[in-house]
């Protein structure tokens, strides 16, 4: 239904919200535990260090759609990294393509036709 990522970026997708039928009250409160994750998680693994000036490599175990890496692009951005890179062991041809116009870094094992799943075994479609 969505992806949060820091500095309070929140991409929803709405239409899959109405079609759902999920009140503001659900998917606000999914939002607040989810963000309120995100901070933990940010909390240990970064220890409050800046991204100012540095060189990210973004890593994820495969994209369908992209949203949730782009939405990981944006926060990473208003950070003002140096450089930006995307490592992934699977994508669609579509996430990779959106990859490659944000960032134009995209390491990308497979990008398997037709695209089934993250979970598409990459040794059935060298």
């Amino acid at each position: 239904m969505g992806t949060v990522a820091s500095g309070g970026i929140r991409i929803l997708n709405h239409e899959l919200i109405r079609s759902l039928n999920l009140s503001n009250y659900f998917v606000y409160g999914v939002i607040a535990r989810e963000e309120s994750e995100l901070a933990r998680r940010e909390a240990l693994f970064r220890d409050g260090q800046i991204l100012t000036g540095r060189t990210v490599i973004l890593v994820d175990d495969g994209a369908a759609t992209g949203s949730t890496m782009l939405a990981a692009v944006e926060a990473v951005r208003r950070q003002h990294s140096t450089e930006l890179v995307i490592g992934l062991p699977i994508a669609s041809r579509d996430a990779y393509s959106a990859f490659q116009a944000e960032t134009g870094k995209c390491i990308c094992l497979a990008i398997p036709q037709p695209f089934y799943a993250v979970e598409h075994r990459i040794r059935d479609n060298p």
